[in-house]
């Protein structure tokens, strides 16, 4: 969304605003690290999560035309 409002035949003030919606996400992983031919796994990293997000982003910005 924005907007822009003449102050005059010079000057111009522009406003943007934005919201962005970020989708909810899942992440399971497992990695096994270390193993060779005298080891087994060595150590075994695993990482679960559910998230979502949002942002918003504010602009301004002010114009001078000669």
């Amino acid at each position: 969304m924005g907007a822009s409002y003449h102050l005059n035949k010079h000057f111009r003030i522009d406003a943007v605003y934005e919201h962005i919606f970020m989708a909810a996400e899942s992440i399971d992983a497992t990695e096994n690290v270390g193993s060779n031919a005298q080891q087994s796994v060595l150590e075994t990293n695993t990482v679960q999560a559910d998230y979502t997000g949002s942002a918003d982003i504010v602009a301004f910005g002010l114009n001078y035309q000669f």
